[in-house]
Parts: structure tokens; sequence; C-alpha cells
């Protein structure tokens, strides 16, 4: 197996143009998705965690609640700079003291 997407969370596997949900033709969404259905199989069989990245639409969404163990991307937060995410834990953080 080519190791060179290991990283230190462990082995990675893009899924081809944004996985099964991204593709026009019905056919060709179907026979990605199956083959993202089986790679995730596998991943679970070999007691992996799942974790699916770049999810920008809801499409993709709906078909990884049922399939990944975590899922990230755009369509819940969009790249933060570290000054707006340090503005957005701060306010976070007063937001929860306030309901305290």
């Amino acid at each position: 197996m080519d190791r060179s997407g290991d990283t230190e969370k462990g082995p990675t596997l893009p899924a081809p143009n944004g996985g099964c949900a991204g593709s026009p033709n019905h056919r060709m969404r179907r026979d990605r998705c199956s083959c993202v259905t089986a790679v995730f199989a596998m991943a679970r069989q070999l007691g992996l965690r799942v974790v699916a990245e770049g999810v920008e639409r809801p499409e993709q969404v709906s078909f990884l609640r049922s399939q990944a163990d975590v899922i990230g991307g755009g369509y819940y937060a969009k790249p933060l700079t570290l000054e707006a995410l340090v503005q957005r834990l701060r306010k976070e953080s007063e937001a929860v003291r306030l309901a305290s």
C-alpha cells in the first residue's frame, strides 16, 4: 500500500471529485457512491475511523452522515485566519460565560 498519504492521524485516501455527490451524471454518481461506500466499509472492518474532509454541499452531508464518523469542510465553516478564529472563540467563550 502506498503510504504517501499517511499523516499522524493515520492513512488518508482522498475521494476523487468530491466523493460521490459531485457528479451530474446519475450512473457515474451511483458508481462513485458504491466505491466510496466500499472504501468506508473496508475502513470499518480494519477498525479505522472514517473522516470526511472537504465537504461543501448538503447532498454530500446527507450521504456521509451514515458513512463517516466525522465530517468537516466548508459546508459547516469556511476557513478562518488565526485572528478570526481567536475572535470567534472569545465571542463563544463570552456567550457561554453569560449563559452560566
